[in-house]
């Protein structure tokens, strides 16, 4: 990541927003290396994620999210960068192009597209909470569960369309960063 100032002239800055449960290093260490030929990438991981600075307040709100994201676009000296983000990190990018913050968006797959009233974000977050339930009751037995491919696939399948391709080490990760992330009280503010 370049320091505030000290951008490169040729390759244009990237931003890359994570989802809910995750860390920068979980959600785009793949993807990096393929985007880095073109792109000054850089990868914060949110607020109250593992890696930063615990967040202030509980439940950790979204609009403090997106608020430490600009931070991060400010400390970085990136006034209207690429953004990407996916899920949590998609709603990210798009509310920091609505703050005219953002060159240009890719969001995929969104957080925060529920209408009062619909249920659905509700549901998503209740669904959030049973899975960090489960996480944490099966913490001990995780690095034996996740020995096998095909539970890998079954516990990873709302994170990976292939967790059966996922090293342990990576299943684990991705599994500490869960358990370690505000997953059951972020986001109550969205939408």
């Amino acid at each position: 990541m370049s320091a505030k100032g000290r951008l490169s002239p040729t390759k244009l800055p990237l931003v890359l927003f994570h989802g809910l449960g995750m860390t920068a290093e979980s959600a785009w260490q793949e993807v990096v290396p393929l985007l880095s030929e073109h792109h000054e990438i850089f990868t914060p991981t949110a607020l109250g994620h593992p890696g930063r600075p615990p967040s202030w307040r509980r439940p950790v709100l979204i609009r403090d999210v997106v608020n430490a994201a600009e931070w991060h676009l400010e400390q970085c000296g990136l006034e209207r960068p690429h953004l990407a983000g996916n899920s949590l990190g998609g709603y990210v990018a798009i509310e920091l192009a609505r703050r005219g913050r953002a060159s240009t968006v890719c969001a995929l797959s969104p957080a925060g597209f529920w209408m009062a009233g619909d249920g659905l974000q509700s549901q998503l977050l209740r669904k959030f909470k049973t899975t960090l339930r489960m996480a944490r009751l099966t913490q001990s037995v995780s690095p034996l569960m996740l020995k096998s491919a095909t539970l890998r696939r079954l516990t990873l399948r709302d994170t990976a369309c292939h967790g059966d391709r996922l090293t342990l080490d990576r299943a684990l990760k991705m599994s500490d960063d869960f358990l370690a992330s505000p997953a059951d009280d972020v986001g109550r503010d969205a939408g």
